[in-house]
């Protein structure tokens, strides 16, 4: 079987990793699979691809992506205009290219990337769903209507929001989660007992690209509150600023926000690594007030490594965070509930171990290539 995946990389975060793990398996299992994007102008991703043995190619290779939600009315008309151009171009030169390389799927995850594809190929189309749910512009509908593509959810929360905005039966929605590893993860006790005090802070981290959606001021806020009650900690802000403006204008908010509330000294940022293991090895608890999430690869690989989570109530979360078990829920955004939370596990560090090594176990449970592996034979009956 031959597959492509149709790309359009603006930045390195989990939906594209998971673009390649899922690239990985499949070849893994005796596939033909190469990877499509249209500006190779990410970095990371194109290293990423390569890395991993997989082929990359690029329609109109470019230093900086084309980002069609530029602020202001004239740049934004400017880059529309633009990209309108260009499409023509990109349609035509993966219609050349599919035609040599005569796919049986195109997986896709964006509506920008079925735009271009052709419904009079041969093709199948697969629309991977990696949020927790689609979006639904006149112009989205249309698409979906015009090329009839199977879509593929990333978790049960988003499968199920794709049933009920109407795109397709829930029988006919597939599943594949995210894999994290080969091998089954390790719980690794603690030499000393745990206590945490002004020479050894709790340590607090939150992951994810700087938009306001993944609620990284909400955490800045949760630090005010433990400040005010003498809780000794620190908290990281760990993520990457996104092309386009808007990421970098709410990097400048929260170092803004952070100097305000006199934080300095708790709140610390980590831009652009994106290597985040050993700072996920120091970290205590993972702090994720996201206001949508289609799973968050970013708590299971906390999970992975014996962290306990607590996390907004929304979307894939809810397919592995159970609240008092691995982590807790509070209600949505309510920071007085993350703050109580925080508190119970600074007075408990057992609990905060328990539930890590908990979290190992749901992991383990699930998010494994074994699993990757199974689930994509249910999908492609291979």
């Amino acid at each position: 079987m031959k597959i492509i995946f149709l790309e359009a990389a603006q930045n390195f975060g989990g939906s594209k990793r998971s673009v390649i793990d899922i690239a990985v398996q499949l070849k893994s299992l005796g596939h033909e699979v190469l990877v499509v994007d249209f500006w190779g102008a990410n970095r990371e991703f194109n290293d990423s691809v390569r890395s991993k043995g997989l082929e990359l190619r690029v329609l109109d290779p470019r230093a900086d992506p084309l980002i069609l939600t530029k602020k202001g009315f004239f740049p934004r008309i400017s880059s529309i205009t633009h990209y309108f151009i260009k499409r023509l171009r990109y349609k035509a030169r993966f219609s050349n290219l599919a035609k040599h390389f005569n796919p049986d799927y195109v997986c896709v995850n964006s509506p920008k990337a079925l735009d271009i594809l052709s419904s009079s190929e041969e093709y199948k189309i697969d629309y991977y769903a990696r949020g927790w749910a689609l979006k639904d512009t006149f112009k989205d509908k249309y698409l979906k209507k015009k090329y009839k593509p199977r879509f593929v959810a990333i978790s049960e929360a988003s499968r199920h929001a794709i049933f009920i905005s109407g795109n397709a039966r829930l029988s006919e929605i597939k599943v594949l989660k995210v894999a994290l590893g080969e091998q089954e993860f390790q719980i690794k006790k603690p030499t000393k007992n745990v206590c945490f005090n002004s020479e050894s802070p709790m340590r607090l981290l939150h992951a994810g690209t700087f938009i306001e959606s993944k609620g990284q001021h909400i955490a800045i806020n949760v630090a005010k509150k433990l400040k005010e009650q003498g809780v000794d900690f620190k908290l990281t802000l760990a993520g990457v600023v996104s092309p386009g403006g808007a990421s970098e204008n709410y990097l400048a908010y929260l170092k803004q926000l952070v100097s305000l509330l006199g934080l300095e000294g708790e709140v610390d940022f980590l831009i652009n690594n994106h290597d985040l293991a050993d700072e996920m090895l120091r970290a205590d608890v993972f702090i994720y007030p996201s206001y949508t999430e289609g799973l968050s690869r970013v708590c299971l690989e906390a999970m992975s490594l014996g962290k306990p989570i607590i996390a907004n109530p929304v979307g894939g979360i809810n397919d592995f965070l159970i609240n008092g078990y691995n982590g807790y829920l509070p209600s949505f955004n309510e920071v007085d509930e993350y703050v109580g939370y925080v508190n119970m596990y600074y007075s408990n560090p057992q609990l905060c171990m328990e539930h890590g090594e908990r979290g190992v176990e749901v992991v383990n449970s699930g998010y494994l290539n074994k699993h990757y592996r199974d689930a994509l034979r249910n999908i492609y009956g291979i």
